[in-house]
Order: structure tokens, then C-alpha cells, then sequence
């Protein structure tokens, strides 16, 4: 996973608000044909979790997460954030 530097400086300051975080936990919260992935703020790993520090930012994620997001960069466009590269599945629902 890679991030832009329009995440990193969101992610920072995300961060800096919250002293409590350490890190920001990626997790499936979902999905119809593809994956719904969330993002919260975390103090720490759970214990299931592996830690990948990009830019400085610690992601706590599980292994299939992570395997998940080996091709996506993270990147904020001003409203939100966006993940670019991430594998999509054909299927027929309407999501």
C-alpha cells in the first residue's frame, strides 16, 4: 500500500486531533461484490492485526486486508478518501 502526499497530510492531521490514536485500523465492513473497507482511528493493533508504517503513518490491518491493499495507494482529494488500484469483481447486484 502506498500513500499520496494529500493522504499523508490528512492522515496527520487526523492524527494530531486525536492523541489517543496511534494509527488508523483498515478493516471489511461489508460489500456486495467487492470488499466495503472502513477506516478508524486506533490506539493500538488488536491482537490479530499486523502494523505497516507508510510515510510515518501506522495501518493496522489483518493479513487478508493487507493482501487486499498491496496494489491500492490511498489518496485524499479534498472531501475524502479515495483508493486507487483497488481490485474490482464483476458481478450482478446494483452497488
Amino acid at each position: 500500500m502506498r500513500i499520496t502526499s494529500n493522504a499523508k497530510n490528512s492522515f496527520e492531521q487526523i492524527l494530531k486531533s486525536n492523541e489517543a490514536a496511534q494509527g488508523i485500523r483498515i478493516f471489511i465492513a461489508g460489500g456486495c461484490c467487492t470488499p466495503a473497507f472502513q477506516f478508524e482511528l486506533a490506539p493500538s493493533q488488536a491482537t490479530d492485526e499486523v502494523v505497516e508504517s507508510v510515510e510515518g503513518i501506522n495501518f493496522y490491518f489483518t493479513e487478508e486486508v493487507k493482501e487486499m491493499l498491496d496494489p491500492v495507494t490511498l489518496d485524499h482529494n479534498g472531501f475524502g478518501f479515495l483508493m486507487l488500484g483497488l481490485a474490482k469483481n464483476e458481478c450482478g447486484c446494483q452497488h
